[in-house]
């Protein structure tokens, strides 16, 4: 089923966790590079608000029309962050930044890796030489797995008074390194609405050389925000490229 978006926008930030040092990490990467930051994939835009907050100019973008609209209603008002409707794999803006960022495997949510090439072409084009490309990765397992039902508690509560908790279940197939998530999401005693979530994963080896293909080149690689890296690092690994070729 596919997610309902014109619900889920306003509910986005469910878990009400603080959320700010995730955002930190973000614009410590892209402040190295400069001010001008493209965030594509960009949801309801609070990573990008809280770059623009400290004084970046932030174009955030994302495919999803209540996405942006979110994001406008909350956020349309900080100095610096504008919002665009668009697909990352074909907009065309116009310009270049110094830096650009696709967090919380955000890249996975694209269907396969022709789609990812494009992705970062195109991501290519809207950087400036030497720009910097933040990503977020989850190398694909060797085995499948399950992860049965269970429910998740916001973390912290609304200021809006509203009780909001999710329940789901997760598949991973190996085979084909896809990674089903089946959510549902509770607001409130009468309303719900499912929220489901397919990931493409990718081998390390042809994930690094399709970031070469597309002009960049690995800085740092880290396996967590505290930037501590390891032989063996966890699935998700948090990546520093940089532009070193243009994209025709």
């Amino acid at each position: 089923m596919k997610t309902d978006y014109s619900l889920h926008a306003a509910y986005w930030d469910w878990d009400g966790f603080d959320d700010s040092e995730v955002y930190r990490f973000w614009y410590e990467m892209g402040s190295a590079y400069g001010s001008k930051v493209f965030s594509p994939m960009c949801a309801i835009g609070q990573t990008a608000a809280y770059m623009a907050r400290q004084g970046a100019c932030v174009t955030a973008l994302d495919l999803e029309k209540e996405m942006i609209a979110e994001g406008k209603k909350r956020f349309g008002h900080i100095p610096g962050l504008g919002f665009v409707c668009g697909d990352v794999c074909t907009c065309d803006l116009g310009e270049k930044f110094d830096f650009a960022f696709l967090a919380s495997t955000d890249l996975h949510l694209l269907p396969d890796l022709h789609a990812v090439k494009v992705a970062l072409q195109n991501i290519n084009r809207h950087l400036r030489p030497g720009g910097g490309l933040g990503l977020e990765v989850w190398f694909a397992p060797d085995m499948s797995f399950a992860s049965p039902m269970r429910r998740f508690e916001p973390r912290a509560p609304r200021r809006d008074g509203l009780y909001i908790w999710k329940e789901g279940d997760g598949h991973y197939d190996a085979a084909r390194k896809i990674h089903r998530i089946h959510q549902v999401v509770h607001v409130g005693e009468n309303v719900q609405f499912d929220h489901d979530v397919t990931l493409q994963l990718y081998d390390r080896e042809e994930l690094f050389a399709l970031f070469r293909a597309c002009g960049f080149e690995i800085r740092n690689a880290w396996c967590d925000m505290q930037k501590n890296t390891s032989e063996n690092p966890d699935q998700n690994v948090y990546l520093e490229l940089v532009k070193k070729e243009q994209i025709s």
